[in-house]
């Protein structure tokens, strides 16, 4: 996992995937943290998959936003992610992603959902379920 502080006040958040790949495969994800440490429950997040020849899929999850399943270790990722603080009396964040990939197999992943936090937001966590990054970039930009 990378954790990425985010400053006080923040109200949109972009995070841009450039080239990215996984080690072992498995799923690419966001986390979202305030003063009490990262949150690992209370997600809404769905997910799409959309796969050349047909093949679709749909995923949720409640203990993370998932942006990509089944990233095999070959495929390189490109895509971003938005944030939006959607109400600040309640520390309620929805989020939105089309992540791609044509090298290892063609695929799009939509993705979107909410989580309410029980404080302000301050980390922002990238992370997959299996492995690490292995290669890649991602640019955040807050405002």
């Amino acid at each position: 996992t990378i954790d990425i502080s985010i400053p006080s006040g923040t109200r949109a958040i972009w995070v841009s995937y450039d080239a990215v790949s996984v080690a072992s495969g498995e799923e690419i994800a966001l986390r979202l943290g305030d003063g009490g440490g990262i949150e690992t429950s209370g997600y809404i997040s769905y997910l799409g998959s959309y796969r050349a020849g047909g093949n679709t899929s749909m995923d949720s999850a409640t203990d993370m936003w998932k942006l990509v399943e089944q990233a095999g270790a070959a495929c390189i990722w490109y895509g971003t992610v938005q944030l939006f603080l959607h109400n600040a009396s309640t520390f309620t964040w929805s989020f939105s992603s089309c992540m791609n990939t044509s090298a290892g197999t063609t695929q799009t992943n939509v993705s979107s959902g909410q989580k309410a936090l029980s404080a302000e937001l301050t980390t922002l966590q990238l992370l997959t379920t299996s492995g690490d990054y292995d290669a890649g970039a991602v640019n955040i930009v807050y405002i």
